[in-house]
């Protein structure tokens, strides 16, 4: 886990000079995956020093915009990450490469790399972002049983007021409101409670990316119900990890 959040690093580096960074295409507030990697993101961010925003990008010099895949990519923004979750099918992952005629880049994790590039796209190997909490959330007293997601999702298993005031102050600073600092608040106390449910069990068995990113943030054990995506993701950057260390 430390091995790939490093590998994050180069982030900025893919931004140029910018300094101030929108952020676009938000998860909606009830997708606690989407969330985990928002947060992830704006974490790696800040700590390199760059400025946070959300909504519509503004065009003004030193400024970077981030999609992270809701929606469309807006055709105009200025130099950007396309950055859909890690578990977008890849020709869905070209698609939306192919029609972005900025030519800007694609990121992909190693399982998708491939097609991404063969489609004559622009790809870059970089894992999710909901890495960059590696050693934030690990240090937690084991828990106990297992912990078996619902297809649908977190939405039951999370206070609904919380999920509520997010999507309100998301979509508020969506419209531009300077609400940066109130969105990331609301985004951690509800990552926060999904936190204690998982950090109560001593494993999670789940059938999408975003839970098992979380348990081995957690330091969880993870049991795939069945999802390639899953299954794919892990496998792709354990073979990254062994041809980096036979390189070396």
């Amino acid at each position: 886990m430390e091995w790939i959040k490093r590998s994050l690093q180069e982030v900025p580096a893919y931004l140029g000079p910018a300094r101030h960074v929108v952020i676009t295409g938000l998860p909606p507030a009830a997708d606690l995956d989407g969330q985990l990697r928002l947060e992830g993101l704006v974490c790696l961010l800040l700590a390199r020093g760059l400025s946070v925003a959300y909504g519509r990008p503004s065009a003004r010099p030193g400024e970077a915009t981030i999609w992270l895949g809701a929606g469309e990519p807006d055709p105009a923004a200025p130099p950007l990450l396309l950055w859909p979750p890690a578990d977008t099918p890849p020709r869905r992952l070209a698609a939306i490469a192919a029609a972005d005629k900025a030519g800007r880049v694609c990121v992909a994790d190693p399982g998708r790399l491939a097609a991404l590039r063969a489609s004559g796209a622009r790809g870059l190997l970089l894992p999710d972002p909901s890495h960059a909490l590696w050693g934030l959330l690990d240090q937690h007293p084991k828990g106990s049983g297992c912990l078996r997601l619902p297809r649908e999702g977190w939405e039951g298993l999370l206070p609904q007021s919380r999920i509520r005031l997010l999507a309100r102050l998301q979509s508020l600073a969506e419209r531009g409101l300077p609400l940066a600092g109130p969105v990331t608040l609301a985004r951690r106390r509800l990552i926060e409670a999904a936190r204690r449910v998982m950090a109560a069990h001593a494993e999670v068995e789940a059938d999408r990316l975003g839970p098992t990113l979380l348990a081995a943030l957690l330091g969880r054990g993870i049991r795939n119900a069945g999802s390639d995506a899953v299954a794919t993701y892990w496998a792709a950057w354990i073979r990254e990890r062994r041809t980096e260390d036979r390189a070396a």
